[in-house]
């Protein structure tokens, strides 16, 4: 019958296949919607058993939660508890279990309805990433003392120009507003890109899986998903994923390091001490932790808060570089200071004259007037003392830095801390582990136990192997002599730990072995050796080796078969497991190291050269200076126009600074003893070479500035120029003087190019400068003796670097307390960590 009725609707054109499509389809329906009402037929006759047979049987009472169920309790009050460090307020332990309606064996129900109510009171393990507005960066940089002087001074040059010239007169202080706004901006984005960077940097991974017991069951879950209540099971090398209390009988030695900034083990249990901090690491033992606090509530959030990240996070090098330019601005300051005075002495007793007409006559010169020459006379030390700022140092510690550190993946190592970059140039031991280090490709890592011992460095095998076999070990890699017979420089990790303290660091240098070796073996070793004054790297691949890396000053973790928590505790991760990575890393510690020496060198020399010129030119001058020459290397009757300046410090701050801190180690580094930690950053021989090349440079610039007209029959114009042009070219000069070359020049033109490009665009610029921007430069054209005569003078500076060099210098340091020797590479740094 149905299919009777279906044929007789088919249109007539349906063809047979098309019509068993149309039956099979109804058939279809029709059986699924009977099969369907015959279902809803049991289910409403067996209803109550069938609900019966699928509920799960409980060992406990299932609550229904309700978001009243918390409402006892709030999250500021459970953040709080582990901050203060006191459960009293909630009558002890088990007041907080049911107060979150926990179960300190069987965790929380952790149902769905569960789960979203302690995430809507309590919130989410989750970091939110903290704002770095670049508008509020741009505001502070425009706190700086010397930005609002200058500023105020090219909007008052800007007035002056205008009111006196018209639109023409705006040229000289619109050119120094835009010049300043431009390197504010430049500078607030560098430091925006920064403070992102350190946020990715410090910023929890939140995949990371963790162990929770929900409903009497271990589950595991990302650390993101964690919920106030839960319970989480803890072990050695885990990270505790959320502030909390610990609960149960055991004990857990915790690493705060990161969070309290203390560098001692903590150690917590459910009777003297129970609070543990989201962040702090697990180094031994195992237990379970209640979860009072997730996400923006922890202690771990603090330090990637705005605050934190808003704060400049500095290593030991760019401490000792801000201590060293703090010291050379106040001396700037005092410099600039005398240098007011004696202007305005100058200028109140008449002795300043224009065009031969005195400027201030008593009772005669207008208030207008005296106020003008006023904001001219303090545009001079202003522009002394901006010019004793040597910005650029900061700039070359953190390119070398960073250049240093991304070259460094190059050679299977990953820096995780930047002071570890500095700190391993001052290694005198590295105590490493025989497997995996030394074990594979013995021929490759022999040269390179060679190459750290030539450096001055100590290597100390600590291994498990028995002492025959640690032996021939260590003799195959050369690090003891197979023909030396004294005793003592293979030991037994007990005999080791059976020696007393004294005995210990009496016989810590001798020993190249220690076999059979446990980890509190390669822990006292470490402490022993930093008693002694030693800077120590250590090697390590196992959750237990976590402690020795931490208190070490340089961890190095093995990335083939290393654990997590060995890499988290380490500042180096070598990630081919072997011993010749270990050296290139210490090879590039150095040049780092190296490089940033070489600019300072550099950048002081200009600096204390200009300084002087300054204030000699200045106190000399008998022409007012005028508002719109505010200049930051020279002042005075000023031989620099504007335009001049900003070469000058475009050269000299940032050209200058990547032209000399990109080398890369050479051969030469690892020849040289260890970095001193204790001597002087500036050592004698760098103030030699600063003051010699600093004083070359100003009798030849004060020579011409003072008989250049008379004895030279030079131009006013021509003088200045001159003195422009041969200062570029002395500092060029310097440039090359003060690299290591090694090999051939044909070779380092072809292995350096970057070098030799920013030399060459140097040498460009200032010929343009001279020869076709004279008009937008302030120059005067000079002629091809008058070119001969600049570059012979820059060229003369490298004999006088050569006869510098013989100049002996006493053993004592200079200067000893602008070069923070104070600071010294501890196992605590900065948390700058990838």
């Amino acid at each position: 019958m149905c299919d009777n009725i279906l044929l007789v609707q088919l249109p007539p054109i349906l063809t047979s296949p098309a019509r068993k499509r149309w039956r099979w389809a109804y058939k279809i329906l029709y059986t699924a919607r009977a099969l369907l009402s015959t279902a809803r037929k049991i289910v409403a006759e067996n209803k109550t058993d069938i609900l019966s047979n699928f509920s799960r049987s409980r060992s406990y009472t299932a609550v229904d939660i309700e978001p009243e169920c918390f409402s006892n309790i709030s999250k500021q009050m459970l953040a709080k508890l582990v901050r203060v460090r006191d459960v009293k307020q909630f009558d002890g332990v088990e007041s907080v279990l049911f107060l979150l309606k926990a179960d300190a064996d069987k965790g929380i129900l952790g149902d769905v309805k569960d789960i979203a109510s302690r995430r809507k009171h309590f919130g989410t393990n989750t970091f939110k990433k903290p704002s770095v507005n670049l508008l509020q960066i741009l505001l502070k940089s425009l706190k700086d003392p010397n930005i609002i002087i200058v500023l105020l001074y090219a909007v008052l040059s800007l007035g002056f120009g205008v009111k006196k010239h018209g639109v023409k007169g705006c040229l000289d202080g619109g050119i120094i507003v835009i010049a300043l706004f431009l390197a504010i901006g430049l500078s607030a984005l560098c430091n925006y890109w920064h403070k992102q960077q350190f946020y990715e940097l410090c910023r929890p991974i939140e995949t990371v899986p963790i162990l929770v017991i929900r409903d009497g069951k271990d589950t595991r879950i990302a650390l993101s998903e964690a919920v106030v209540g839960d319970v989480i099971r803890l072990k050695a090398g885990d990270q505790v994923p959320a502030d909390g209390i610990c609960i149960g009988d055991q004990t857990l030695h915790i690493d705060e390091s990161t969070i309290t900034r203390k560098n001692e083990l903590v150690e917590v249990n459910s009777s003297t001490n129970m609070f543990l901090l989201s962040g702090s690491k697990v180094l031994r033992g195992h237990g379970r932790m209640l979860v009072t606090a997730v996400g923006m509530d922890t202690a771990l959030a603090e330090i990637i808060s705005p605050a934190c990240v808003n704060h400049d996070h500095k290593s030991l090098l760019q401490k000792k570089l801000h201590k060293l330019t703090s010291c050379i601005a106040k001396v700037g300051w005092a410099v600039s200071f005398l240098v007011f005075l004696v202007l305005l002495v100058r200028y109140f007793t008449g002795n300043m004259r224009n065009n031969g007409r005195k400027l201030f006559i008593g009772g005669k010169t207008s208030i207008q007037d005296v106020w003008k020459a006023f904001l001219g006379i303090l545009a001079t030390p202003v522009a002394i003392a901006s010019g004793a700022i040597p910005e650029g140092l900061t700039l070359a510690c953190a390119l070398t830095i960073a250049y240093s550190t991304k070259k460094i993946i190059a050679d299977q190592a990953l820096v995780r801390s930047l002071s570890a970059c500095e700190a391993i140039a001052s290694a005198t031991v590295i105590c490493t582990n025989k497997e995996g280090v030394l074990t594979e490709n013995s021929l490759q890592a022999r040269k390179a136990v060679m190459d750290c011992q030539d450096a001055g460095v100590s290597i100390k095998i600590i291994t498990k192997d028995d002492i025959h076999t640690a032996r021939a070990s260590a003799i195959d890699c050369g690090i003891i002599d197979p023909h030396n017979t004294s005793t003592g420089e293979v030991i037994e990790g007990t005999t080791f730990q059976e020696y007393t303290e004294d005995e210990r660091l009496e016989k810590v240098d001798n020993i190249r072995v220690i076999a059979r070796a446990s980890t509190l073996d390669k822990l006292l070793m470490v402490r022993c050796l930093q008693k002694k004054g030693h800077v120590v790297a250590v090697t390590g691949d196992r959750v237990e080796d976590a402690e020795a890396l931490r208190e070490a000053n340089v961890g190095l973790s093995l990335g083939n078969q290393g654990t997590d928590a060995a890499r988290n505790s380490s500042d180096n991760v070598i990630m081919d497991d072997n011993f010749a990575s270990i050296a290139r890393v210490l090879s590039w510690g150095r040049t780092t190291y190296n490089n940033v020496q070489i600019f300072t060198q550099y950048q002081l020399t200009a600096t204390i050269a200009s300084l002087v010129i300054d204030f000699v030119t200045a106190i000399s001058a008998n022409e007012p200076v005028t508002i719109n020459i505010v200049t930051v290397i020279s002042a005075g009757n000023v031989p620099y126009a504007m335009l001049q300046v900003l070469w000058v410090k475009l050269m000299v701050g940032t050209l200058a600074a990547v032209a000399l801190t990109i080398d890369e180690p050479g051969t030469k580094v690892m020849q040289q003893p260890p970095t001193n930690q204790n001597e002087p950053f500036i050592t004698n021989i760098m103030w030699k070479n600063i003051l010699g090349q600093a004083l070359y440079l100003i009798s030849v610039l004060l020579t011409i500035q003072f008989t250049g007209e008379s004895e030279y029959q030079l131009s006013d114009k021509e003088k200045d120029t001159m003195i422009f042009n041969i200062f570029v070219l002395c500092q060029l000069s310097n440039i090359f003087h003060l690299r290591k070359y090694e090999g051939n020049l044909l070779r380092e033109l072809k292995t350096k190019r970057l070098f030799w490009g920013i030399v060459g665009m140097i040498v460009v610029i200032q010929f343009a400068m001279i020869e076709l921007l004279k008009k937008f430069a302030c120059t005067e054209r000079l002629n091809w003796q008058q070119w001969q005569v600049c570059i012979g003078i820059a060229a003369l500076s490298w004999p006088v670097s050569l006869l510098i060099k013989c100049i002996p210098v006493p053993k004592t340091p200079l200067f000893s307390s602008w070069n923070g020797q104070n600071f010294s590479y501890s196992r605590f740094r900065s948390s700058v960590r990838l």
